[in-house]
């Protein structure tokens, strides 16, 4: 792998190094700089068999093991060049290296996976020793200081994260049609949260229901700061937003923006307001927010996930896997037949031509074991990115007459409960209940208004089905179970088009 270092690249230089013949090629670093155990990636030139894409695991004191694959050497006395980036994991093709930060840097591990870090080092002549690489950030740090007061999370509207490293002009390149994403800060600790990005001017366009940044407190309460001019990321530096609290009725009132110069040395740049969002009840906007949904429930191969439920689009849905008929020897869908009224033409069965009447009473009904489905309850968990307190959630399904408006059976849904939860291990209940066997195309559930519902995560979970249940006018028992052998536990599908959730 040449690199094709051109002569104007400013790298590090080793200094001068007593002369060794064909000697093994070592490597080290300052403590500190990782954690031991990560891994770095090294690309070389001018060694006798160059390295291309070497992975090194960093020791606690600094030094670089390889760890598999041959041992490398100097072509004689000669020198050689070195690049290496972390984390390891980004993608080399052609000299470049691809690099995105994480979108959710809430985590320690998405915080460390999002510092990208890069050294040139070129050695003038072989030596023995281990050649020293010398890292540096190639981030931007987002940093943001709570004075006076706490808070669970802290989002930012959004930023562009994924850069291009060209290696052998040691530069760095914007994806200029890359997507501004939402960004969860990490929280370092009491008051302070801090994100690594590329360099950047942020958009700090903001509406009402997507604000510049959310601080979001364990108890539901939500402030928002909305820039009054561009705010700029540059490369090795830190922007310091300090949000200081004074209260002037239902309003706090904030301090300022700062940059740090390479990570640490302080100078002002700007002042700003923060409020809080108090009284009205609101619904958040799941699509612009980032909401994220987890869940173990097969979704049907030709239908949406569970994240079509955030999309704004009644027309799309979360649609989990079917239980199915056999009938004709053809797969048939269980959820379509014994309807009254049901156009047999939306069924898609068997070559030969049956009437309603035909099929309703051949149908015998089986579990398909090849679909995995998974037993009631199903559970959803929607990570909504900040602390909300959740008053309402209006679940919805497809409008009749549309596209799927037939297929859309949301009133399937029976017994139901939706949690909140600010770590995904301890659940506070919203709401819950049972919806009725004909439900409207909108469902709304309220929680309790005298308490609060705070949490950074929505489960919803669905306990049980309408299946056993008449669906439509005219239908029998005997008309949905042929022969009874249609599993309480493992049936389907369940079709949700929207849910949107309030808070306050």
């Amino acid at each position: 792998m040449a690199l094709a270092l051109p002569a104007a690249v400013s790298c590090h230089k080793d200094a001068e190094v007593s002369e060794a013949s064909d000697a093994k090629v070592g490597f080290y670093t300052e403590a500190g700089v990782f954690k031991g155990g990560e891994t770095v990636t090294v690309l070389s030139e001018g060694l006798q068999a160059d390295m291309n894409a070497v992975r090194f695991k960093v020791s606690d004191d600094g030094a670089l093991v390889q760890t598999d694959g041959e041992e490398f050497r100097f072509n004689g006395t000669k020198g050689a060049s070195f690049r290496a980036w972390y984390p390891a994991e980004a993608k080399h093709t052609d000299g470049k290296v691809e690099f995105s930060a994480a979108a959710d840097q809430s985590t320690e591990a998405g915080l460390r996976a999002s510092d990208f870090m890069t050294t040139c080092t070129d050695v003038a002549k072989a030596t023995a020793q281990p050649v020293k690489l010398a890292f540096s950030h190639r981030m931007a740090k987002m940093k943001v200081v709570l004075d006076g007061f706490d808070a669970a999370s802290i989002r930012l509207r959004g930023a562009k994260l994924p850069i291009v490293w060209e290696c052998s002009t040691n530069k760095l390149f914007a994806k200029d049609d890359a997507e501004t994403v939402p960004v969860m800060l990490n929280r370092q600790e009491e008051g302070v949260f801090l994100a690594m990005l590329p360099a950047q001017a942020l958009d700090v366009t903001a509406s009402e229901e997507n604000p510049f940044i959310t601080v979001s407190t364990e108890s539901g309460r939500t402030f928002t700061w909305n820039p009054e001019s561009a705010l700029r990321l540059s490369e090795g530096k830190s922007l310091l937003v300090t949000l200081t609290k004074a209260i002037t009725g239902t309003e706090l009132v904030a301090v300022s923006v700062e940059m740090e110069a390479a990570w640490g040395e302080q100078y002002t740049d700007a002042t700003a307001s923060l409020e809080e969002i108090v009284g009205e009840e609101r619904k958040l906007d799941g699509k612009a927010l980032g909401f994220t949904v987890e869940t173990d429930v097969p979704k049907n191969l030709w239908a949406g996930g569970p994240e079509m439920m955030f999309d704004g689009n009644l027309n799309t849905y979360w649609n989990t896997d079917w239980v199915s008929a056999e009938s004709c020897g053809t797969d048939v869908v269980a959820s379509s037949i014994l309807l009254k009224d049901f156009n047999i033409s939306y069924i898609d069965c068997c070559t030969k031509d049956h009437s309603y009447e035909d099929f309703k009473f051949k149908t015998i009904f089986t579990l398909d074991e090849k679909k995995s489905a998974v037993a009631l309850p199903w559970t959803a968990v929607i990570d909504m990115k900040a602390v909300y307190n959740v008053t309402k959630l209006v679940t919805s399904r497809c409008p009749e007459g549309t596209k799927n408006g037939h297929m859309s059976l949301f009133q399937r849904i029976k017994d139901y409960a939706y949690y909140v939860s600010s770590d995904k291990v301890n659940w506070t209940l919203v709401a819950e209940g049972t919806m009725p066997v004909y439900g409207p195309q909108t469902y709304t559930v309220t929680a309790d208004t005298k308490k609060r519902h705070a949490g950074r995560y929505l489960k919803f979970e669905v306990k049980t089905m309408h299946w056993r249940e008449k669906m439509a006018e005219g239908s029998t028992e005997d008309d949905y179970h042929a022969a009874k052998k249609c599993s309480a536990t493992a049936i389907g599908p369940l079709m949700v088009s929207e849910i949107e959730v309030w808070c306050k």
